[in-house]
C-alpha cells in the first residue's frame, strides 16, 4: 500500500473511533436548554495549506485525531451523574415538599437542624457533579473548535486545490481528510450538546438546593430572634431605677408605720401579762 493510501485509512480509522465514543444520552425531561454557544465574532478567513504542506498538515490531523480519542473518551464520572440524577431529583422533589410544609408551621430549631444537614449533603453532591460537568464541557468545547478550524482550513485548501489544477492524488487527500473532519464533528456536537444539557439539569437541582438553604437559614434566625426578643427594659434602663425609687420612698413609711404599731402592741401585751404574773405571787 502506498504511503498516501496508508495516511488516509489511518485517518478514516480515527474518524470511526471518535465516532464511536459518546452514545446519545436519554433525554431529561422538563431539563433541557439551549446548548451550544454561538460565537460574538465571525472568524477570519481561513488561508489554504500549501500543495508542499498537505501531506505533513495531514499527519498532524491524525495526530490530533488521536489526543481526542485519549482526552475525550467517555468519562465514568459523567455516566455515574447521569444513573444517579433522576433519583436524586425524585429526593429534592420530596424534601422540597416537606420542608416547605415545615417552614410554614414556625418549627423549633432541632427541626430546623436535621433539614439543614439534608440540603447540605445535597447541595455539596450536585454543586461536585456542577464542577465535573463544567469541566467536561470546557475540554469538549476546546476540542470541537480546534476541530472546526482545521475542518475549515482543508476546505479552503480543497477549495485551492482544484482552483489550482493540483494532481490527482492531492486532491483525493485534502478530500479524504475534509470528509473525516466533518464526520467527527458531528458526534463531538452531540457530545458538547449532551453535556451541557446535562450540566443544565444539574444546575437547576443545585439553585433548588441554594434556594431552600437560603430559606432554612432565615427560619433560623427567626426561631433564634425568638428567644432574644426583650419583653421587658433592661435593668440598666434609667426609668426603671426612677420608678423603683419611686415606689420605694412611698413604701417606706407605710412600712415603719406598720412595724411601729406592731412594736406598740408587742410591748403593751407584755407589761399587762408581767403585771399579772407579779401580782399573782
Amino acid at each position: 500500500m502506498k504511503p498516501r493510501f496508508m495516511l488516509v485509512g489511518t485517518v478514516l480509522y480515527m474518524a470511526v473511533a471518535v465516532c464511536c465514543w459518546w452514545p446519545v444520552l436519554p433525554g431529561l425531561a422538563g431539563e433541557k436548554e439551549p446548548a451550544t454557544p454561538q460565537s460574538a465574532h465571525a472568524p477570519s478567513p481561513p488561508t489554504a495549506i500549501p500543495l508542499s504542506e498537505i501531506a505533513a498538515r495531514a499527519a498532524e490531523v491524525t495526530s490530533f485525531l488521536h489526543d481526542i480519542n485519549a482526552h475525550l473518551a467517555p468519562a465514568k464520572a459523567v455516566q455515574d451523574i447521569l444513573t444517579q440524577l433522576p433519583a436524586v431529583r425524585l429526593e429534592i422533589d420530596r424534601e422540597l415538599q416537606e420542608t416547605t410544609e415545615l417552614l410554614q408551621t414556625d418549627p423549633i430549631l432541632d427541626h430546623l437542624q436535621a433539614k439543614v444537614r439534608f440540603w447540605q449533603e445535597r447541595r455539596l453532591l450536585v454543586a461536585g457533579w456542577l464542577k465535573t460537568l463544567t469541566e467536561r464541557a470546557s475540554r469538549v468545547k476546546a476540542s470541537l473548535d480546534q476541530l472546526v478550524e482545521k475542518q475549515r482550513v482543508w476546505t479552503a485548501t480543497h477549495e485551492a486545490a482544484r482552483a489550482s489544477n493540483a494532481p490527482l492524488q492531492i486532491l483525493e487527500q485534502v478530500d479524504s481528510v475534509t470528509g473525516v473532519l466533518g464526520a467527527v464533528r458531528i458526534p463531538m456536537e452531540v457530545q458538547l450538546k449532551d453535556v451541557l444539557d446535562l450540566q443544565a439539569a444539574v444546575s437547576r437541582q443545585v439553585s433548588r438546593c441554594e434556594a431552600m438553604f437560603a430559606q432554612i437559614a432565615q427560619a433560623q434566625q427567626k426561631a433564634v430572634g425568638g428567644f432574644l426578643t426583650r419583653d421587658a427594659p433592661p435593668f440598666w434602663n434609667p426609668g426603671i431605677w426612677e420608678q423603683a425609687g419611686r415606689s420605694l420612698s412611698n413604701e417606706i413609711p407605710r412600712v415603719i408605720a406598720a412595724d411601729w404599731r406592731g412594736i406598740l402592741k408587742y410591748v403593751r401585751s407584755t407589761s399587762r401579762n408581767i403585771l399579772l404574773h407579779v401580782g399573782f405571787f
